[in-house]
């Protein structure tokens, strides 16, 4: 489906197709209609999916300026960086139609005489308790990175901005979109949003066909910050970001990268708006080739041609893991999310596997990344597919006696080992077991 089959305004459809927008995409061609009629509307799909034209387009398509002006629209988002973009957006496709006015805070201010409205939480909450925001001719309210928006933390602003808004309107249409299913958010959505339409892409979330997912590890287990210079020798990305879970770590690489000659930029919280403002404007001019940055821009930016992304380490919420590879293989390109492994995130990398995600594993050594994908260094497949091998082994370590006699780690060693040694063998049998039950149903084309 293309967007001219759209019931849309000519001068939209002169702008959609300006810049450079054709086909749908498949969260697209499941919403646009039913956010266009009106719906109270929950989005769920991949990043880069095109969630954000989703309501962009019917939003503009249905505002009527006023005189004087009314803010009519209102879109919600968590971060800053998220509010630039999705400002640039609406002022893009609106450029043919000069009646439409879009406004976004600025230095805790906005002006109030616009049609559509960007803003985070706070700021909303800020102009609501200062008397500034009028919602009397409000239409429609969107919440991006809902999930987000509506954690636990932030609930309470949330609820009193529903109050004092009177968001509870059934003339106020109620849009919220997500990367992410949480079945008690979602509880939350329906219970504010009356008759709430909800749209699902994909359920498998964390897989996305266009990002490999890779661990990169070394022989003799260096620390983190040598595999990173060496990675990022070998990798030579036409645009990579850097995550690190904390501002010390990301100072660090920062200051690495320049001292190397990189062309850098830094983003975390302790920096200014107007810091933030203006590196965020040269990313999206393609200025830098690395950014080092905390989870703030993992939610929802889209800058052009990210080629890599690589997790300096793991974050706790396995979700935000997704927001950052997400930053990579948007629209029809394709992307690498390199994890540098250590010994602490074994669990996380198993639950993030059982999440559909599909780990390549990558040996960096003398320069070069080689695929290791069936080394057994983090798959030991014959005592994680049987836990009873595992609950003997632990027996062996709980059962020592509080006396030991000499040479007693010696013979616990060649017992343990001699309990490996059987898993594995069961391990084996049973995989040429099924093998040859194969051969003997399709012939010898199994291997």
């Amino acid at each position: 489906m293309k967007f001219v089959d759209l019931s849309l305004k000519p001068w939209l459809q002169t702008s959609l197709k300006a810049n450079g927008f054709i086909n749908l995409t498949p969260i697209q061609q499941k919403s646009l209609t039913i956010v266009s009629n009106h719906h109270n509307s929950l989005l769920l799909a991949q990043t880069g999916s095109g969630k954000t034209l989703c309501y962009l387009l019917p939003i503009l398509n249905k505002i009527v300026p006023l005189t004087p002006k009314r803010i009519q629209a209102i879109v919600v988002v968590p971060t800053k960086e998220l509010s630039w973009q999705i400002y640039d957006n609406f002022v893009k496709l609106a450029k043919p139609n000069i009646e439409i006015k879009v406004g976004i805070y600025k230095n805790d201010n906005f002006d109030e005489s616009c049609d559509i409205l960007i803003t985070n939480l706070p700021k909303l909450k800020s102009s609501i308790v200062k008397g500034k925001l009028n919602s009397k001719f409000l239409k429609t309210i969107v919440f991006d990175e809902a999930d987000m928006l509506f954690d636990h933390s932030f609930i309470g602003d949330i609820k009193y901005i529903f109050e004092k808004m009177q968001l509870h309107r059934t003339n106020v249409q109620k849009i919220f979109l997500s990367a992410s299913i949480n079945q008690s958010q979602t509880a939350i959505y329906k219970k504010v949003a009356h008759d709430l339409k909800v749209i699902l892409d994909n359920d498998k979330f964390y897989r996305h066909q266009q990002i490999n997912h890779i661990v990169v590890y070394t022989k003799n287990n260096l620390e983190p910050f040598s595999v990173l210079q060496q990675l990022i020798n070998v990798i030579n990305p036409y645009m990579c970001i850097i995550f690190a879970n904390t501002k010390q770590e990301v100072k660090k690489i920062y200051l690495w990268l320049r001292s190397v000659k990189k062309f850098v930029a830094i983003l975390h919280n302790d920096l200014d708006d107007r810091t933030r403002k203006n590196i965020f404007k040269q990313l999206k001019n393609n200025h830098y080739k690395y950014l080092v940055a905390t989870d703030l821009a993992s939610r929802g930016i889209d800058l052009e041609g990210v080629s890599d992304i690589i997790s300096y380490n793991l974050p706790k919420d396995d979700l935000w893991y997704l927001h950052r590879s997400g930053r990579t293989g948007r629209k029809n390109y394709h992307g690498n999310s390199y994890v540098i492994y250590n010994k602490t995130i074994d669990k996380q990398i198993a639950r993030l596997s059982s999440k559909s995600i599909s780990w390549r594993y990558y040996l960096l050594i003398n320069n070069q990344l080689i695929n290791k994908d069936k080394n057994t260094r983090f798959k030991k497949n014959w005592l994680n597919n049987d836990p009873i091998w595992k609950m003997q082994i632990n027996r062996l370590y709980n059962n020592k006696a509080k006396r030991v006699k000499p040479g007693y780690k010696k013979k616990l060693k060649q017992q343990i080992f001699k309990l490996k040694q059987k898993a594995k063998r069961k391990y084996l049998d049973n995989k040429y077991k099924n093998i040859l039950i194969q051969r003997s149903k399709y012939g010898n084309k199994i291997k």
